[in-house]
């Protein structure tokens, strides 16, 4: 079973409980989150981990140059990547999750996600669509009868041909997890 998780700081002690319990029951878990993740708070988690890629974090950002328009309540890029300095001190896999891309708006920041990737040695990023209650893609995976799908942009492709030179590159977070296996 993979549990999904999205962190914010005012649920910190209870999102590392949650995730402590499913570790020591031996369950993959992906956090997703918006926040910078201490690699402090982890360090007490990853003695439950039983092999690489049981806890992996998502560090998620639609954009740099915006995000305080289009990301309130989040934590600054700058910082929240400072999250990928867990994957040195603690083995522990940190993914860049560029998800949703935004039209007009994620392409321009391209540049600055390839210095980030390199900068923190990044292996593997998400570049994919939103989900919507109208698109026209796939069906959403974490529903039951079709009623939220992808709705791709062309900009997507741009960017993943992009980041590819540089990384990883994948359109689901559920292909980055199977590529632990």
């Amino acid at each position: 079973m993979v549990v999904i998780l999205n962190a914010g700081t005012k649920k910190k002690p209870q999102t590392i409980k949650i995730i402590n319990y499913f570790l020591q029951r031996g369950n993959k878990i992906q956090l997703s989150t918006k926040k910078f993740v201490d690699y402090k708070d982890l360090v007490e988690l990853s003695k439950n981990i039983n092999y690489y890629g049981q806890l992996t974090i998502f560090v998620s950002s639609s954009t740099i140059s915006k995000w305080n328009k289009l990301e309130k309540g989040t934590t600054q890029p700058t910082e929240r990547f400072k999250s990928f300095e867990v994957m040195e001190r603690l083995n522990i896999p940190v993914v860049l999750y560029t998800k949703p891309v935004l039209h007009d708006i994620t392409i321009n920041d391209v540049d600055q996600y390839i210095e980030i990737i390199k900068k923190y040695k990044i292996s593997d990023v998400v570049v994919g669509s939103i989900i919507k209650t109208n698109g026209t893609g796939e069906v959403a995976p974490f529903v039951n009868d079709n009623s939220m799908h992808t709705q791709p942009i062309a900009q997507e492709d741009y960017i993943r041909s992009r980041l590819l030179k540089v990384c990883n590159v994948y359109t689901k977070s559920i292909q980055v997890l199977e590529n632990f296996k």
